[in-house]
């Protein structure tokens, strides 16, 4: 073992009804930081790691694969859950990613849509208001695959009660 985090009382993640603060939000990396340095071998961790052999993700290993399909992810502080592997396959597999803000942008030109998981419950005035949202309504009507993950599916709901009603 090279080292082990204890319990703090002065240290917390809270959470919300879907999940955990994220950890920009509880203001504790400071204190956090020093309780990992006073009881893990930092040094030796770093040794380690520098002594494993290279890790190959199946995108750098894979042949190069034409672009067959756009597909937007929606990727900002309402939709910022994603697995690394899950849009390292579709790329492999020869997907162009397009990267976007359904909080501040409109839908860009693609194929298909990928909306993961997130809190837009925390965004709504926004996501009501972005051009994103009636675009993803029409695109979706017109038969365009949409794929979508917890705080995804929320937004893909007609609306969200909260202090008022938001037509999503």
């Amino acid at each position: 073992a090279l080292g082990w985090i204890p319990r703090r009382d002065t240290i917390t993640v809270k959470s919300r009804h879907l999940g955990l603060h994220m950890a920009h939000e509880s203001g504790n990396a400071d204190k956090t930081g020093a309780l990992i340095e006073e009881f893990c071998d930092l040094d030796a961790i770093i040794a380690l790691a520098r002594s494993a052999p290279p890790y190959c993700t199946n995108r750098e290993s894979a042949p190069e694969v034409p672009h067959r399909a756009r597909i937007g992810v929606a990727m900002d502080p309402a939709f910022c859950f994603y697995y690394r592997d899950n849009l390292d396959r579709l790329a492999v597999s020869g997907a162009e990613l397009v990267f976007f803000s359904p909080v501040r942008e409109a839908l860009p030109e693609v194929d298909a849509v990928y909306l993961g998981g997130g809190y837009p419950e925390l965004f709504l005035p926004q996501l009501e208001a972005s051009p994103c949202t009636p675009t993803l309504k029409r695109a979706a009507d017109n038969g365009m695959p949409i794929y979508a993950e917890c705080g995804g599916l929320i937004y893909l709901s007609r609306e969200i009660q909260a202090d008022k009603t938001y037509r999503m």
